[in-house]
């Protein structure tokens, strides 16, 4: 019970410091931390990575234009690939492999986003259709580049706390 209160206070946390801080940066605000901490653990935990994606895409659902639940489906959709692929393709857990994992990832949430506004635009369910702008590669480039590195020092420092010695205080 309190293991999982305390990650609902992180990913509140987490949300929070996307929505408020990074959402101001330029380039800073292509970072999507549930996103890429959802991607991280579901190289290991995949039930776990399923309550980020739910818990942290429904709260990301109610603050965003867009239509209700497309982030949480876009969420899933990404995450539930990329532990597939994880298990079946990408299997060595090597720095490539996260590096791989995080750029298919990331492209698999836009594209699923996307297709999912213009379904919901085409079943009249909302009118809110994403438009393209010119700025919308380099966008894409400093999402893919922000977030896969961002994942990679996550994935990096994950590995460096678990090979800690013996006598750390850590446990």
């Amino acid at each position: 019970m309190a293991k999982g209160f305390g990650q609902l206070i992180f990913i509140i946390i987490a949300i929070i410091f996307e929505l408020s801080v990074l959402s101001l940066l330029y380039p800073l605000n292509q970072i999507r931390l549930v996103l890429v901490i959802a991607l991280i653990i579901a190289l290991s935990d995949y039930k776990k990575a399923l309550f980020w994606v739910f818990l942290g895409g429904l709260i990301l659902d109610t603050c965003s234009v867009l239509p209700f639940s497309s982030i949480t489906l876009s969420l899933f959709v990404a995450v539930t690939i990329i532990f597939i692929l994880a298990r079946n393709t990408f299997t060595s857990g090597s720095l490539y492999a996260v590096i791989a994992l995080g750029i298919i990832g990331i492209v698999i949430y836009n594209l699923s986003l996307i297709l999912l506004v213009h379904i919901f635009y085409l079943l009249k369910i909302t009118d809110f259709q994403i438009q393209f702008h010119t700025l919308y590669s380099q966008d894409m480039f400093w999402q893919i580049l922000l977030n896969t590195t961002l994942m990679v020092g996550i994935f990096w420092l994950r590995k460096r706390i678990k090979k800690r010695p013996e006598g750390a205080v850590l446990k």
